[in-house]
């Protein structure tokens, strides 16, 4: 147990202790949960970690890991039970998307327009905003495989640019298909459940940075005591009207209309206010350094969104503990050193997950490819018995065909005799040809002079 991170407010120890007697691991639960609550906050809840940049979205992507029975479906029930959505005007949904239209078409559509009559206007749409947060759950992180692997998918590309607060959807030649959100119009968390072994899609896109776009936690507990720890007195406490509701149907219909927040008026009820989280000092220099090491090129790949997530972890567990605590969110909200802190101390159990998924993935396919090798020696050599065992069945009915041609009496033909008038097909196995041929009584040996070997074939 790290001591200091689980002790640091009484929630984050009441999760680890509810997280126990579930026989879960804590960080799963608190990533299931952390996960949650960003899906269920507004678009226009951000944060900003420098002055030298845009304000960032809450969009937050994580992987429970863990293999069959370490409870990662539980892990997601308990993380609805304890965070429940609130009756905000624009609802909440989870979805399980097969590509990237498929996740646009679930925030927002266009309609086509009526009269007063309720009569199609040929050619005239409306859109319609039905949603403004979702959250992507994957049980099986084989879906996911698919769904990106598929032809023409963009769901991966959509992930990527959804992380990031980039504009997401496409401009279509069809009216009614042609929707793009912009940036601060879609909150889109996303949480995969990844047994190790399958988890190569996250390792095999690193070069466009999408396993840096994740933070990864252990489902299973290695540490998981013998005997079941009680649960712990009380509730998580997280209050459901306390979570921002948001903007108003016609505030984000105005703001995808006209396509960016500085299109839209600065006051009023058109208008799109951001609530913007503040970062300590000690956040900003954090960002700054790994920032210059980026363009340094210094930056692996595995890493090079680090800064992104490691925010969006610090700012949801400093929005938990405001809300835990019963106070509303308001305007110049700041971070605090210890939750930075704190998320710091997050991201190294998260890179300690990640390398365990990525290394049983190299792993399992390692062992996979062995395995072919394995299996194509095997058929390679039953397939050479097989063969074999053919060429000697042939050899055999011909030598008795060339036996009765060269000996129709019966009387005996010499070994050397009979070998020069085999064909060269069958040379190789006269020999063994011979001595099946002998031992299942089809030819009899028999010495000749000079100890010259002689047949007979006996007609059975």
């Amino acid at each position: 147990m790290n001591d200091i991170f689980w002790n640091a407010y009484p929630w984050l120890l009441w999760i680890h202790d509810y997280a126990k007697s579930m026989r879960f691991n804590p960080y799963g639960l608190l990533t299931a949960l952390l996960t949650r609550y960003s899906a269920l906050l507004p678009p226009n809840v951000v944060l900003q970690v420098t002055d030298n940049d845009l304000p960032m979205s809450l969009n937050l992507d994580a992987v429970l890991v863990g293999t069959a029975g370490t409870g990662k479906g539980r892990q997601l029930a308990a993380a609805r039970r304890l965070i429940p959505s609130n009756d905000s005007p624009v609802p909440f949904k989870e979805i399980k998307p097969k590509s990237g239209e498929g996740v646009v078409s679930k925030f927002a559509e266009m309609r086509p327009a009526t009269d007063e009559n309720g009569k199609p206007l040929k050619g005239q749409y409306s859109l319609q905003v039905l949603a403004d947060r979702l959250e992507i759950v994957l049980g099986e992180v084989t879906y996911l495989a698919a769904a990106v692997g598929m032809d023409g998918s963009t769901l991966l590309s959509l992930l990527l640019e959804a992380f990031s607060n980039e504009a997401i959807g496409g401009n279509t030649r069809g009216r009614q298909t042609d929707l793009v959100l912009p940036p601060y119009a879609y909150r889109l968390s996303c949480l995969v459940c990844a047994q190790p072994a399958c988890s190569g899609v996250f390792f095999d896109n690193t070069e466009s940075g999408f396993a840096s776009r994740f933070v990864f936690a252990r489902a299973g507990d290695p540490e998981a005591p013998d005997v079941r720890p009680p649960k712990p007195a009380g509730t998580l406490g997280v209050d459901a009207d306390l979570i921002p509701h948001g903007l108003s149907s016609m505030q984000l219909e105005t703001l995808i209309d006209k396509g960016s927040i500085e299109k839209l008026p600065k006051a009023g009820e058109l208008g799109y206010p951001l609530t913007s989280i503040a970062f300590p000092k000690s956040a900003a220099d954090y960002a700054d350094r790994l920032q210059l090491e980026g363009s340094r090129g210094l930056m692996g790949d595995l890493d090079a969104h680090k800064v992104e997530p490691t925010a969006k972890v610090a700012a949801l567990i400093a929005l938990l503990n405001l809300n835990i605590s019963g106070h509303a969110l308001a305007d110049g909200f700041t971070v605090s050193d210890t939750d930075w802190q704190l998320a710091l101390s997050y991201m190294t159990a998260s890179a300690e997950a990640r390398t365990y998924c990525m290394e049983s993935a190299k792993y399992s396919r390692r062992s996979a490819k062995a395995q072919r090798k394995a299996d194509d020696m095997i058929a390679a050599e039953e397939a050479e018995r097989i063969r074999h065992a053919e060429l000697l069945r042939r050899a055999e009915r011909y030598i008795l065909r060339r036996m009765g041609e060269k000996d129709p009496s019966h009387a005996g033909i010499r070994h050397a005799v009979l070998q020069q008038a085999t064909s060269r097909t069958y040379r190789d196995v006269f020999g063994e040809a011979i001595a099946a041929l002998i031992e299942k009584g089809h030819v009899i040996e028999r010495e000749g002079g000079n100890g010259a070997k002689i047949y007979i074939a006996t007609g059975g």
